[in-house]
């Protein structure tokens, strides 16, 4: 497993971790680059109740876009928000696959 996390770790960064969702800012997403020639597939297990998350395939050597939508029970002010998804083309074991964390400040 230890090498599978590796590959996305180092082929997988966040390149805006400061998103700016509040007041009239509902949506935004998060810039995922992919720096591999693999591609990846993230699908959201789990975020706050109060984000919508989509789901994104992020292609070889390119720029995937995380899609993120408030809801009216958003927090005011920053805070981090951590989300929590499975790389679906990347297997670990037999039927298990890849757990990731993304993280990112919202404004």
């Amino acid at each position: 497993m230890a090498r599978i996390e590796g590959l996305w770790k180092g082929a997988v960064k966040v390149e805006n971790e400061h998103v700016r969702l509040g007041g009239p800012q509902r949506r935004s997403g998060l810039r995922l680059r992919n720096r591999s020639a693999i591609p990846f597939r993230l699908h959201v297990k789990k975020c706050p109740a109060w984000l919508y998350c989509s789901d994104v395939e992020i292609a070889p050597l390119s720029t995937g876009f995380l899609a993120l939508q408030t809801t009216d029970a958003a927090p005011e002010g920053a805070h981090p928000v951590e989300i929590e998804a499975e790389i679906t083309n990347l297997h670990t074991a037999p039927d298990a696959v890849l757990q990731a964390k993304l993280h990112a400040d919202m404004k």
